[in-house]
């Protein structure tokens, strides 16, 4: 899960606002296959790279 953050955080970084609002789809399409990956670990993803 840490690794998955941190590959997610880093793409996101590297994203204008349409590639990442695609990406966030499929991103959320595939973790509601994975219970251990909620939308609050997205949220949180988001949150991060808008910061830095």
């Amino acid at each position: 899960m840490k690794k998955m953050k941190g590959i997610l955080k880093a793409v996101v970084q590297d994203m204008n606002f349409n590639e990442l609002r695609i990406a966030l789809l499929a991103i959320i399409v595939f973790a509601q296959d994975k219970a251990s990956f909620t939308e609050k670990d997205l949220e949180e993803i988001i949150d991060e790279a808008k910061r830095s």
